[in-house]
């Protein structure tokens, strides 16, 4: 915001300057407004995607003071408007194999032992 506000007060400074001198060389108060608001809009707009990849860089470094690693600038961008972050690590939250915890029968049944299955069922599981 520092920035943003610094950068914004610069911008006004220098049109208003414009608009000072205008009016002291030329005499014409009303030219002098007109040719430092237009100053003021030509510049401001113009220093927007500066201040973004001056912040964009500012998020990187924070990061990388963190160990992280940032490849790309817009990458931070969408990092900071996630929400939420699902991850998986094989062997941290897994182990690697599949397991089955519930199977469903045709008839809308649930069997959650494998003592209960039918025998071409349990034999399809095992290979499964």
């Amino acid at each position: 915001r520092a920035v943003v506000r610094q950068v914004a007060a610069g911008g006004l400074a220098l049109a208003a300057v414009l608009g000072v001198l205008y009016w002291w060389l030329r005499g014409d108060w009303l030219h002098g407004l007109l040719a430092g608001l237009t100053l003021a809009m030509a510049i401001l707009p113009e220093e927007m995607p500066v201040i973004l990849t001056l912040f964009l860089g500012v998020a990187a470094w924070r990061l990388a003071r963190q160990q992280v690693l940032a490849r790309s600038l817009p990458a931070i961008e969408l990092l900071g408007a996630t929400t939420v972050l699902c991850v998986d690590k094989t062997g941290t939250l897994t182990v690697n194999r599949m397991a089955v915890a519930a199977l469903w029968t045709e008839h809308g049944g649930q069997v959650t032992a494998a003592a209960a299955l039918p025998a071409e069922a349990a034999a399809l599981l095992q290979h499964a």
